[in-house]
């Protein structure tokens, strides 16, 4: 199968594009690096030929720059970009494809399959564009962290060129979640359209590596915005530095005060005050200064253990015997009395005995009021298994819980019947 006519001719015009500009690639690679001027009869006619395919285009009068498209491959292949280089958009290029993609679902539905090739080719060539774009994104966006300030001196436009590229990366970002529902939507279509070739190509070139574009965008934005957090760290603190030098520069006691020295100055202000210093000593250096330093320390210094030095051998001790001493509390007044009202108890013949008449002359000389006595001789009475009773007062006007007077005592009822058995 031949080849159009016209088809045929592009190429030839293709050979004849790159064969003049290997012809003068020298004046190619000076424009990389710049803008190229007149000079020889062979570099002019050089320059004459580039302008001729556009190749080279005019910049200012003698001068001339490389084509940006040129140049934009050739910082590619280099990986040398400018500062603040933009990334490239390929929302055209989804758009584009979107439109191609409509236009061969509409003619497989109407039949007419004349042109369904030439768009399908179109189609392919937009996909790669869109690839190729998207990776020189990423390379591009990789080759300016590379470095702590990528292609600029100063720490204020990283900052801005890191804002920059941060805005960059949110696009990009946006246009990969297009592209990921176009794909998505061709997915789905084209097997209900019979499209098979055309979803295999989107799928194949794109959609099986939009996960790696993704996670690759992710890591440059952390990069992005974990060095914008350090450089806005270290920007701001050294402006609180150059605040405070600015400060020690216009403050006018920085060298001392200046004092007057007649009688009316204050001896405080005369008197020399020592000030304790620790030498930092610099263990680097050898001298006879530095070696008393580190003697005088080592001396200050405990010895250092003996692991051979040998040790006492220490005997068990045995306790041979013991002795309890047995503490005898001393009994109160109170407790006397308690007991020697159940001693009478024994041996009184008498059932009950009031524990308000029981020695009122010992309870007044130890300053035992009736109430406390009557209280306390109660409960220890009651605790010893001892039988007692209260004997109430008559109530009075307004008091309505009932008071006693008088506590009777007796011996309990197992003993007295035992008592009396016997």
């Amino acid at each position: 199968m031949t080849k159009p006519p016209a088809r045929q001719e592009s190429r030839n015009q293709v050979r004849q594009i790159l064969a003049v500009m290997n012809r003068h690639g020298d004046v190619i690679s000076d424009a990389v690096d710049g803008t190229v001027e007149l000079r020889d009869a062979a570099y002019n006619t050089g320059i004459d030929a580039l302008v001729g395919i556009n190749a080279l285009m005019p910049f200012e009068e003698g001068q001339y720059q490389l084509n940006p498209r040129i140049r934009s491959f050739l910082s590619e292949q280099l990986a040398q970009y400018s500062a603040f280089q933009a990334l490239t958009r390929i929302s055209e290029q989804i758009r584009g494809a979107r439109t191609k993609w409509r236009e061969l679902v509409h003619i497989k539905e109407s039949g007419d399959l004349r042109d369904m090739a030439a768009i399908e080719e179109s189609l392919g060539y937009t996909v790669n564009e869109i690839v190729h774009f998207t990776v020189q994104n990423l390379v591009l966006l990789n080759t300016q962290i590379s470095t702590d300030y990528g292609n600029v001196e100063t720490l204020k436009a990283k900052l801005r060129q890191n804002d920059f590229y941060g805005t960059g990366v949110k696009n990009l970002g946006a246009e990969l979640e297009q592209l990921e529902a176009f794909t998505i939507e061709i997915d789905r279509e084209a097997l209900s359209k019979g499209l098979h070739s055309v979803r295999h190509m989107v799928n194949t070139r794109i959609r099986s590596r939009l996960g790696v574009w993704m996670s690759r965008l992710n890591d440059v934005q952390a990069t992005i915005s974990k060095r914008l957090f350090v450089a806005r760290k270290i920007d701001s603190e050294l402006m609180y530095l150059s605040k405070a030098v600015l400060w020690l520069i216009r403050n006018p006691t920085r060298n001392g005060f200046e004092v007057n020295v007649d009688e009316k100055v204050d001896a405080a202000l005369l008197r020399p005050l020592a000030i304790k210093v620790r030498p930092q000593v610099d263990v680097s250096e050898s001298g006879v200064s530095v070696q008393e330093v580190f003697v005088n320390a080592i001396q200050r210094l405990k010895p250092a253990p003996n692991p051979w030095e040998k040790k006492e051998t220490v005997t068990p001790q045995y306790v041979l015997s013991t002795g309890v001493t047995e503490i005898v509390a001393e009994m109160t007044v109170s407790d006397v009395l308690v007991e020697e009202l159940v001693d009478a108890l024994y041996e009184s013949d008498e059932t009950f005995l009031s524990v308000a008449q029981w020695k009122p002359e010992k309870r007044a000389a130890h300053a035992i009021d009736t109430e406390s006595w009557l209280l306390y001789a109660a409960g220890q009475l009651h605790t010893m298994g001892m039988h007692i009773e209260f004997t109430l007062a008559e109530r009075q006007g307004g008091i309505f819980n009932d008071v006693f007077e008088d506590v009777m005592v007796s011996l309990p009822e197992s003993e007295v019947s035992e008592l009396e058995a016997a």
